[in-house]
């Protein structure tokens, strides 16, 4: 049991926050919720909604969910609905008493295959028999952000798996989240893998991962760096990727460029679809070109390289 989870359980149980609405939106205000200590989001679709209609359900302990931050979640509801149109619904806010709240994101749960060819299996479930022969991370979605729910993870497995089947063989997951693009790298070949992440939380629920994986004595977990200009004590990667928000990302391009191989790929994803720009600009002062690219649900993922007029 987690110390959050002991924490709620002495501070007399959580309280639950569902919010209906636009599901670049959702994912803003799931990150928020994450900022306060909930740890992670449930996506799932609006029973109640139009056919498509997404919902976001997360999970406060009691203490953290004392009258100043209700009072914050109220107000950042209002801000992401005035900036993102769409059909919203209101703000749903539940005492959690009288059943075990780790038990509500395991419903309907299933063992999921993504691109280019990996499987996310939840823990308490066996690996299905047609994985066979196909890599299998094993975690459990819900509990953490970047469990290959989220079209950013997905759209960056895809991208890090086939840079990686490509030839990429040093991997820097630069923002590791749960470590599950560092076991997407290595479960795909990669021979040397550096997760990076600020996040003490991220860490730790990194370093739970890699174990339970069998992975934590192949892939280096590290601290994250809070400056980009610092420089690694390691050789340069054939692929980084980095799947941040966007403002982090144009932060951290002289950092992911210094630490780049001469014919190395970027994987840079986390990016609504009109801040794409203001990263392209800093990918150009940086000496990066776009060669791939791919859009969902108002997110973007980009494959970059060193652009051949770089210096």
């Amino acid at each position: 049991m987690s110390d959050e989870q002991n924490q709620a359980r002495l501070s007399g149980g959580w309280v639950e926050f569902q919010l209906g609405g636009p599901l670049p939106a959702l994912e803003v205000f799931a990150e928020f919720l994450n900022d306060l200590g909930a740890g992670g989001a449930i996506f799932s679709e609006d029973p109640a909604g139009a056919p498509g209609a997404h919902m976001v359900t997360a999970f406060l302990a009691l203490i953290q969910a004392n009258p100043s931050n209700v009072a914050r979640i109220h107000k950042r509801v209002e801000e992401v609905k005035e900036q993102f149109a769409g059909a919203w619904t209101d703000l749903k806010i539940t005492r959690v008493d009288d059943r075990d709240w780790a038990e509500e994101w395991k419903k309907g749960l299933k063992p999921e295959r993504l691109e280019p060819g990996i499987w996310i299996v939840p823990s308490f479930l066996p690996v299905p028999a047609e994985a066979t022969g196909e890599p299998v991370i094993r975690l459990d979605p819900g509990m953490a952000f970047g469990t290959g729910q989220h079209f950013t993870t997905r759209m960056s497995m895809k991208m890090v798996g086939e840079a990686v089947r490509d030839g990429a063989r040093s991997v820097l997951d630069l923002g590791t989240g749960t470590g599950i693009l560092a076991m997407t790298a290595l479960l795909f070949g990669a021979e040397r893998v550096l997760a990076l992440d600020l996040d003490p939380m991220a860490l730790r629920v990194a370093r739970e991962n890699l174990e339970f994986n069998g992975l934590l004595d192949k892939i280096e977990l590290e601290q994250g760096v809070s400056d980009p200009g610092v420089v690694l004590d390691r050789p340069p990667f054939d692929l980084i990727a980095a799947n941040l928000f966007a403002e982090m990302i144009v932060k951290f391009l002289p950092f992911i460029a210094r630490h780049l191989a001469a014919r190395g790929k970027v994987v840079l994803s986390g990016i609504l679809l009109d801040r794409e720009q203001a990263v392209e600009a800093g990918t150009k002062k940086a000496g990066l070109a776009t060669i791939d690219r791919i859009e969902e649900q108002g997110w973007v993922t980009m494959l970059m390289e060193r652009a051949s007029d770089a210096s």
